[in-house]
């Protein structure tokens, strides 16, 4: 009986990881997407300066107002890219 456990919790592990690595992707398309725009609009404008945009964090969130990635500083002072499934996890 207890193969069958780890069987399914093996199971379940790596479904969540199959999808945080496409979400991980999704997320990486979006942040080249908003940087070659960024770029774009900047070169348009003729400014010879480059613009910077500065945030604490950049916050994804569901419809319900859950947030499910985030880019952040940790509480410990690392910066990195958290993300969540619908269970906060």
């Amino acid at each position: 009986m207890q193969s069958v456990s780890s069987s399914e919790e093996y199971f379940e592990l790596q479904q969540r990881i199959d999808a945080l690595a496409r979400r991980n992707w999704f997320l990486l398309a979006l942040l080249v997407g908003a940087l070659i725009v960024g770029v774009v609009t900047d070169a348009n404008t003729g400014s010879p300066e480059l613009q910077v945009l500065q945030a604490r964090g950049i916050q994804l969130v569901d419809e319900a107002g859950r947030i499910r990635a985030e880019l952040a500083i940790d509480k410990d002072g690392s910066a990195g890219l958290f993300v969540r499934d619908q269970n906060n996890r």
